[in-house]
């Protein structure tokens, strides 16, 4: 969003130049006011402002949109929760609250070195992914890993669990025939 940044750094400018009174030589509000051709000049200039404002509000929002596609709980969250976490994204705190938002079974999630590698439920059971996931690649990819990461892990603990009941099972059959 480079386009849009240089657009926010200039209204920044112009905005700050009007609150701190540089482009203003009148000391009076009421002179301002008589004076037609700097308020016409001052109107023209807060009237292109709100249009660079507009313009920002829908790119960011497109942006937003974007990455909601890439993730559909992100629909789910406001677009200051999302940006929020766009920019705390190496901040593990922020980050495990706002998973509880997305998924609502995780309490949290176990870290390694720039990787996820499990999570824990809200009765504190640990679960690990078969593999990793990366933290380096933009968050909407990395939850989506973690989606299918939760539900393959899952599948795969049910497996193990209905397994080793039914061998539980047949041992108890075998011992109760002898």
């Amino acid at each position: 969003m480079p386009d849009q940044k240089a657009t926010f750094d200039d209204v920044n400018l112009k905005f700050r130049k009007i609150m701190n009174g540089n482009t203003v030589e009148f000391t009076m509000i009421q002179d301002f006011c008589r004076s037609d051709t700097y308020a016409q000049g001052f109107t023209n200039t807060a009237v292109k402002m709100i249009e660079d404002l507009e313009y920002l509000d829908k790119s960011l929002t497109d942006y937003l949109d974007k990455k909601r596609m890439q993730f559909a709980r992100l629909y789910f969250t406001s677009n200051d929760e999302l940006i929020g976490l766009m920019g705390n994204i190496t901040n593990q705190a922020y980050v495990q609250v706002f998973l509880s938002k997305l998924f609502e079974g995780i309490a949290g999630l176990i870290f390694g070195e720039h990787q996820i590698v499990g999570f824990y439920s809200k009765s504190n059971e640990q679960l690990f992914f078969k593999s990793p996931i990366s933290t380096l690649v933009p968050p909407e990819l990395w939850l989506k890993e973690i989606e299918i990461g939760m539900k393959k892990t899952i599948y795969q603990q049910l497996h193990k669990g209905l397994k080793d009941y039914v061998l539980c099972q047949r041992g108890e059959a075998n011992d109760s025939k002898r």
